[in-house]
């Protein structure tokens, strides 16, 4: 099967109706590269990123493995969120990847309790620390990052400047300054690229290989879906026809959008699908909410509400062909997968059935090319959708808002 497979019949929306917006959504497409965009490095990044860039990363993975047995990312936003997105959906629940460190996220929230318990984990375990932020000057990260960075000069003396890996801007900002004064090994975030649009470069990357990704594989993928959306006709270009529903949904009277999910490693790749388009497209009044849901658990929670409840949402199913394993009972006669298969047709089937329109990916398996390919085909599918709305999908003038009032209170 292909990597990812699109299937909108139970929108109730035919390809012939769709393909009427085919032209507008290739449009929509070719403006992303304007000059009147900022921020667009990321849309043919895989397809350049410097072989000794990726060299880099993946021995800079190495030298982390070979000194510790915990690593602490620490990072907010998309400065964290794809590389938690892929470390959970290739990595086993309960341990790491063999050879590999455990992997801590910190500085994603402001809890005291959760900080503090990680440093009492890794009080006697071997640590290394690596720090994304382009400007060095976000609240969270500062804060955490001014925790551990102690944390570690208490735990190694001077030579805890060894164990910190800065990804930053290639030659401004509060953390660029600080790398270069006290000797961080860095590597550069791409001045073009935006936080929550910089999963390909070593703020994705090199946590990624630190839990035992094949960064390759994902570049991999990342390339094909690049090649299929920049080269597919409309009625097999999947980017376009999703971008093109999100709209039509809109304008139904939808403003609501879940991501429903049915393998618990998606978790986290729908909280990262949830700040790629709430913050790209949530702006100027406009925006569809985007929210997620783990099934079967939310069907006994949110479930009535998506059935017959105020009909304002539509739902975007992710689920898995190939399973990363599966369990047979029943003496071999079925499998824990196959039930789980019957349920998601039937839960697709029912909330269509009422007014709640149902979209339905399926990825091929949990591997890193798929999702490669599937981080970037929902990067380029979001960008579209938002060119469509009015939008500019680069900018976050809300986030920016709160920023500048914490600084505010914090200077009283």
């Amino acid at each position: 099967m292909s990597i990812l497979t699109f299937d909108y019949t139970q929108t109730l929306y035919t390809p012939e109706y769709l393909s009427r917006f085919a032209s507008t959504a290739a449009d929509a497409d070719s403006a992303l590269k304007d000059a009147g965009y900022e921020y667009t490095g990321w849309l043919d990044y895989p397809l350049t990123i410097p072989q000794e860039t990726l060299l880099d990363i993946m021995n800079t993975a190495e030298e982390i493995k070979r000194k510790c047995d915990s690593l602490v990312v620490i990072g907010i936003g998309g400065s964290y969120l794809g590389a938690k997105a892929g470390i959970s959906m290739f990595s086993d629940a309960f341990n790491p990847k063999e050879g590999c460190p455990e992997v801590y996220f910190a500085g994603w929230n402001m809890s005291a309790v959760y900080h503090a318990q990680i440093m009492k984990k890794l009080k006697n375990r071997e640590v290394c620390l690596i720090v994304v932020s382009k400007s060095g000057t976000t609240l969270e990260t500062t804060a955490a990052f001014k925790l551990f960075r102690y944390f570690l000069f208490e735990k190694y003396g001077n030579d805890y400047v060894k164990r910190i890996y800065a990804v930053t801007d290639e030659k401004s900002g509060e953390l660029r300054r600080e790398a270069d004064k006290a000797g961080y090994k860095t590597m550069v975030l791409p001045g073009d690229i935006g936080g929550r649009y910089s999963l390909f470069t070593p703020a994705g990357l090199l946590p990624l290989a630190c839990g035992g990704a094949d960064v390759l594989s994902v570049i991999k993928g990342a390339r094909r879906a690049y090649e299929d959306i920049s080269t597919l006709p409309f009625e097999r270009n999947a980017a376009h026809q999703y971008a093109v529903l999100r709209r039509l949904m809109e304008i139904k009277g939808k403003s609501v959008e879940v991501y429903g999910y049915w393998d618990f490693q998606l978790e986290y790749f729908t909280e990262w699908l949830k700040q790629l388009f709430g913050e790209s497209e949530g702006k100027q009044g406009k925006g569809l909410l985007p929210a997620s849901a783990m099934f079967p658990r939310d069907l006994h929670s949110l479930g009535q509400f998506l059935q017959q409840g105020n009909p304002i949402v539509f739902e975007t199913m992710l689920s898995v062909e190939n399973p990363t394993l599966d369990i047979a009972y029943e003496g071999g006669k079925s499998s824990y997968d196959k039930t789980a298969k019957i349920i998601e047709k039937a839960v697709s089937a029912a909330h269509s059935s009422e007014n709640t329109p149902v979209m339905n990916f399926v990825l091929r398996d949990l591997s890193e090319e798929t999702f490669g390919y599937t981080s970037y085909f929902f990067m380029r599918a979001c960008a579209v959708s938002c060119v469509l709305l009015g939008v500019n999908p680069f900018d976050q003038p809300g986030v920016e808002a709160y920023k500048a009032k914490v600084k505010e209170l914090l200077g009283k």
